[in-house]
C-alpha cells in the first residue's frame, strides 16, 4: 500500500487496522480526494484519488495479497479471520 500510493503506514496504525473498511477509511482520511479529477498535487505529496478509485486499488492490493477473488474483498472482511493475511 506504501508503494502504490506513495505513503507511509506508521506501525501503529499496521497494529489497529483489522478490515479492509478500516483500512479503507485511513486512507480516505490521509490521501487527498480528486472530487473533480483536476486536483493538483504539491511535488513528493501523494496524488490525489477518487473514492471509486480509492476502492478498486485498495481491493486489488487485498486480493492479490490474501490470494483471494476481489468479490471476498468487502468492507466487513477482517483481514486476519476472513481473508488469511496474518
Amino acid at each position: 500500500m506504501e508503494r502504490t500510493f506513495g505513503i507511509e503506514i506508521p506501525e501503529r496504525e499496521l497494529e489497529r487496522l483489522r478490515t479492509v473498511g478500516g483500512w479503507y477509511a485511513w486512507l480516505r482520511a490521509v490521501l487527498p480526494n480528486d472530487l473533480g479529477g483536476t486536483a493538483a498535487t504539491t511535488p513528493g505529496a501523494p496524488a490525489a484519488i477518487s473514492d471509486a478509485e480509492l476502492w478498486q486499488r485498495l481491493r486489488s492490493i487485498v486480493a492479490e495479497a490474501s490470494g483471494v477473488s476481489p468479490e471476498r474483498v468487502v468492507p466487513s472482511a477482517r483481514l486476519i479471520e476472513d481473508l488469511g493475511m496474518g
